[in-house]
């Protein structure tokens, strides 16, 4: 009895170092987007955000953009 509990304990800690150890399967397929890919004239999302600040209980203060850290933001999200 004490053999087969200790077997289990081993395939038990093998299986959660495996488990911990592995890269999530999203991370390892996950392809980095250009720029272009990400911009979307057609349908754009301002119009939408637009309307929730009119929506808002809340003062909303919109910020100037900043070219290139606006492209950069862009990239590091995917979205």
């Amino acid at each position: 009895m004490f053999c087969c509990f200790t077997a289990r304990l081993f395939l038990l800690l093998f299986g959660l170092v495996f488990i911990c150890s592995s890269k999530p399967v999203a991370a390892q397929q996950m392809v980095q987007r250009e720029l272009s890919e990400l911009i979307n004239t057609q349908d754009p999302g301002w119009p939408i955000v637009a309307g929730w600040i009119k929506q808002s209980k809340n003062e909303v203060q919109v910020l100037p953009k900043i070219p290139s850290r606006a492209d950069s933001a862009l990239l590091a999200a995917q979205v």
